[in-house]
């Protein structure tokens, strides 16, 4: 059987990242193949991203009609973004992409992996914990594991960590909260242990993503 073509290298990891909602470890915003920093190099980048991004999308489940018509309404956006709002601007076209792919896998999932999703979704400043989810959805902790893992790929503690790690970005990027106010905010345990898993996540310190958003 013919392999199918990678959008890039590890197809399944940016499936896989973009269903946990990891978008920033996508190749959006970020020049590919070149080596200046000019703002057209990273619009150009951008515009490979969105292109690779809308391909995982149709390869989820989303019509290419829909795909198609969503690149069409970024290209100017992109075309006519600064430095200042390129990263915006890739955060949001991932994201919009994300929700239209989650709402069209909705009718895929089992009733009980849909509750498991909605309820982090909603409760994501909640110290969840896979006992709380299960439950929620009314079966064993090991079901709701097994059925989790086959259907969205990734386990329920992953997802409710990357959850965490996104919710966070968006916190640290509006600025209005402290490292610590997040940390107890998102139900970490305490800000030492918010840092090390933030950095874990994203090989920087939430101190160094605030200043470089």
């Amino acid at each position: 059987m013919e392999k199918p073509l990678l959008s890039w290298i590890d197809e399944q990891a940016g499936i896989n990242a973009f269903l946990t909602g990891e978008v920033d470890s996508l190749p959006l915003g970020n020049p590919i193949g070149v080596t200046t920093d000019s703002l057209r190099a990273q619009q150009d980048s951008l515009l490979m991203g969105l292109a690779l991004l809308a391909r995982e999308a149709t390869v989820l489940g989303l019509q290419t009609e829909v795909a198609h018509d969503y690149c069409c309404q970024y290209l100017p956006i992109i075309e006519n973004t600064t430095e200042c709002t390129l990263p915006q601007v890739a955060h949001d076209l991932a994201w919009g992409l994300r929700r239209q792919v989650i709402a069209i896998r909705a009718g895929r999932y089992s009733l009980h992996v849909t509750q498991a999703l909605r309820f982090v979704d909603q409760h994501i400043e909640a110290k969840l914990t896979v006992k709380m989810i299960s439950e929620y959805t009314g079966i064993s902790e090991r079901h709701l594991g097994q059925l989790f893992k086959q259907e969205v790929g990734t386990t329920l503690s992953t997802y409710i960590a990357g959850q965490k790690i996104e919710a966070a970005k968006r916190m640290l990027r509006d600025g209005h909260a402290t490292v610590a106010e997040i940390a107890d905010t998102l139900g970490y345990a305490n800000p030492s242990y918010f840092c090390s898993s933030f950095r874990k996540a994203t090989q920087i310190s939430p101190k160094q993503y605030q200043m470089q958003h």
